[in-house]
């Protein structure tokens, strides 16, 4: 069978079956501009010059007889892109900038679309009985942007029989902007690992409105897959009557194990009026805290008094209500937080990778202009106290991309801490946002 592609930077946590405490219910979110078909073997997005003779020559070749697993592979490490070309270095795994991907050629060998032979070189190698055949004459069609072989390979979804083909020809349709994203949805949910997603990011790409359409068709469905990629869907097209009204349904009728993920794209949605089917939510354990974290970020009052009026008078604050404040984009549920981190109430747990890349450091409240002051008080205030060391490495890369005088001078600061950690935390959130400003 064909190998999966390298991990995504972005990661989703496990379906179904085991669903972390702490509001770690999630949607399915990843960082939709890579591709596994981009042609390039540089790491600063310059793709080299393709010699369209030469890939013709050896992909007619290949054509005409079954190919090997490793004759498959070198083909692709010449000619293919690696996911994992694209990745920088640093604690939020940041990508290239958007200016160097849009520089990248989407359709490399587009010229071959129209050559003599090339269409019957392709018709060879998706009729051949060998997987690295059929796999190839995916690639090969997305690289070069040929629309005329989509019905194929939106049969491949549901005839082929082997993973890893279906996986090229569904990879190739997305790339090809195919506008089925229903037939795509239910491929996505019969073949893909939603715990370490490879496909779903490329679906992201695609017209929102088309894959609105599909989540709202497969959205009552009782596959749980199903369920949890339509909400996962609606969570990143935006909010609209519609959507919430599918989402509240989906809160009240669904089973725990699936009405969190509802939960966490009303709460990605910024949905408010929630405390009539949120407040009994609060006594299943599992989903806790993720409907903390909705009812903390949502624009009704009301919905975020529920969450102020759970914190007691003094003493210690649950990590559960002291994570949906610091997740929160409402200020001043942000800057409660930072009173109670001051306090020393709160002392946050370590967080895991998925939730640092949910976080969008930067980004929302805690990374707003607004709080700037308050953070960088926060951080005076804490930045020896090990208790807080979790929380601290937090505000460091709260302060990504602020150019004020204030936040560049607490990094570099804190650049200089005996803590290696903290010393790394600073001084890669300077280099990587410089890199960023550079380019």
């Amino acid at each position: 069978m064909v190998s999966s592609p390298v991990r995504m930077a972005s990661l989703a946590l496990m379906l179904l079956s085991s669903l972390p405490q702490c509001g770690a219910i999630e949607p399915i979110i990843c960082d939709s501009r890579v591709s596994v078909f981009q042609v390039t073997s540089s790491t600063d997005g310059k793709a080299p010059a393709v010699d369209i003779a030469a890939y013709f020559s050896v992909l007619d070749q290949l054509s005409r007889s079954d190919i090997t697993f490793q004759q498959f592979m070198s083909f692709r490490q010449r000619y293919t892109f690696n996911h994992e070309e694209l990745l920088q270095g640093g604690t939020s795994m940041r990508l290239l900038s958007p200016q160097k991907y849009a520089s990248m050629q989407r359709y490399p060998i587009a010229e071959l679309r129209n050559r003599v032979g090339f269409k019957e070189l392709i018709q060879r190698l998706l009729n051949s009985k060998c997987e690295y055949n059929r796999s190839l004459g995916s690639i090969s069609i997305a690289l070069a942007g040929d629309t005329s072989f989509n019905g194929r390979l939106l049969s491949a979804l549901k005839t082929e029989p082997v993973k890893g083909c279906r996986f090229f020809a569904g990879m190739a349709l997305m790339y090809l902007n195919d506008n089925h994203t229903t037939e795509l949805f239910d491929f996505i949910v019969r073949d893909e690992e939603f715990g370490d997603p490879h496909i779903i990011p490329v679906f992201l790409k695609l017209d929102k409105s088309w894959l609105k359409n599909a989540a709202y068709q497969r959205i009552d469905s009782t596959d749980p897959k199903a369920r949890v990629l339509a909400v996962s869907v609606l969570s990143r097209t935006g909010a609209d009557a519609r959507t919430d009204s599918a989402l509240r349904k989906a809160i009240r009728d669904w089973p725990p194990q699936q009405c969190g993920y509802a939960i966490s794209a009303m709460r990605e949605l910024g949905g408010g009026g929630l405390k009539s089917i949120l407040e009994p939510k609060l006594q299943v354990s599992m989903l806790r805290g993720v409907s903390l974290q909705a009812l903390a970020n949502s624009p009704s009052q009301e919905d975020r008094d529920v969450v102020f009026a759970l914190l007691p008078q003094e003493g210690a604050v649950p990590d559960d209500l002291a994570f949906a404040l610091m997740r929160s984009n409402r200020t001043e549920c942000v800057r409660k937080w930072l009173v109670l981190v001051r306090e020393g109430r709160a002392v946050g747990r370590r967080m895991s990778n998925f939730e640092r890349t949910m976080m969008e450091f930067g980004k929302g409240a805690l990374g707003s202009a607004e709080l700037t002051s308050d953070v960088i008080a926060t951080i005076n205030e804490i930045k020896d106290r090990p208790s807080n060391k979790a929380d601290l490495l937090i505000m460091i890369e709260a302060l990504a991309g602020r150019k004020d005088a204030a936040s560049i001078g607490t990094l570099k600061a804190l650049s200089a801490a005996s803590d290696p950690e903290i010393k790394s935390c600073a001084t890669l959130t300077l280099s990587n946002w410089r890199k960023i400003e550079a380019h």
